[in-house]
């Protein structure tokens, strides 16, 4: 081996070590698009003790919109949170590019659902604005409302 080569060796992070975008998929197919500067493993875990402290409330008085929408979503439908799954969609760190990326993999993911079966769990009101994205992407709001 020679330097050249051994300059080509990286540790590679395992990819729940990482930051980024990330898709959370409920056993029902629904999905949850979030974005995190800190590791996937991290929210992860933050999204499964919003699930448990919801777990201590009836379903009709679940406390305000301050928790996860997955974790909501699967104590309003009753799925246990251990059947999500949580997928990497892009690995980058926290700012406008990370903002930008989950705006677009969240609206990829609300024009799919219109040809598919599965919902789409974020508010698109609280998705950051980007009017030349939505453009490109031919994104109509009114066709999810």
């Amino acid at each position: 081996m020679n330097l050249k080569n051994l300059a080509r060796v990286k540790d590679v992070l395992p990819k729940m070590q990482r930051s980024g975008i990330y898709e959370v998929r409920c056993q029902c197919g629904d999905r949850y698009i979030g974005q995190s500067g800190r590791t996937f493993q991290e929210r992860y875990a933050e999204h499964r003790r919003d699930y448990l402290k919801l777990q201590k409330f009836p379903t009709s008085g679940l406390p305000g919109d301050a928790t996860s929408s997955i974790a909501r979503h699967c104590r309003i439908e009753g799925h246990s949170f251990d059947s999500t799954k949580i997928f990497p969609l892009h690995y980058c760190v926290k700012g406008r590019q990370m903002d930008r990326l989950e705006e677009y993999y969240t609206i990829k993911n609300f024009i799919d659902c219109n040809h598919s079966s599965y919902k789409v769990l974020n508010n698109i009101d609280a998705v950051f604005f980007n009017n030349f994205l939505r453009f490109v992407l031919e994104f109509d709001e009114q066709a999810i409302s």
